[in-house]
């Protein structure tokens, strides 16, 4: 087996958008539980709603927990920012952490170094 070392990490949740955030939201008992918007789904969410479980095309709960307020800066990621503000909100969240845990490991400014590097 090949030795690894983990030597940054990320994370990006609801009400935390970073590690430090996440961890005073988990100490103070924090509930980042929200009920699904219009905005969010593109219409209106009742539309899918039926409190059966299981029912075929149709949510049975209209809350969640939801990344709200996150602010994406396209630079510094080495691609095209008017290509990086078209991809959908998980692409932005992903590159969002991965680039974190590289400022996190000290990395990120050393390129010939990033050449050798894997991401998880």
């Amino acid at each position: 087996m090949e030795k690894i070392a983990i030597i940054g990490f990320s994370c990006l949740f609801p009400d935390a958008n970073n590690p430090q955030e996440f961890w005073q939201n988990l100490i103070n008992n924090k509930d980042s539980i929200s009920s699904i918007t219009l905005q969010q789904m593109g219409m209106e969410p009742s539309m899918f709603y039926n409190h059966k479980k299981r029912t075929p095309d149709k949510i049975y709960s209209l809350k969640g927990a939801f990344i709200r307020n996150f602010e994406f800066n396209a630079n510094g990621y080495n691609l095209p920012p008017l290509f990086l503000e078209q991809l959908d909100d998980t692409f932005k969240w992903s590159l969002y952490s991965a680039k974190q845990a590289l400022q996190h490991s000290g990395y990120l400014e050393k390129p010939k170094t990033l050449k050798k590097q894997g991401l998880f």
